[in-house]
């Protein structure tokens, strides 16, 4: 038996994601407020990451 190609597994985790979040969706809005301090975090890192990458590509 062949192992599922990286596509498939991310239409897998597309359509497992789609079904936890309509099962368990409204008492998630528990733990938003950690959502939002990850995703601040992900936009922290953008700008010295660019930075750094064009003071590499430049030198």
């Amino acid at each position: 038996m062949r192992r599922p190609s990286i596509l498939e597994w991310i239409l897998i985790g597309f359509v497992l994601g789609i079904a936890a979040g309509a099962v368990i969706g409204p008492p998630v809005a528990v733990i938003k407020p950690l959502g939002t301090v990850f995703v601040r975090l992900l936009k922290m890192l953008v700008i010295p990451l660019i930075f750094s990458t064009l003071t590499v590509g430049v030198s």
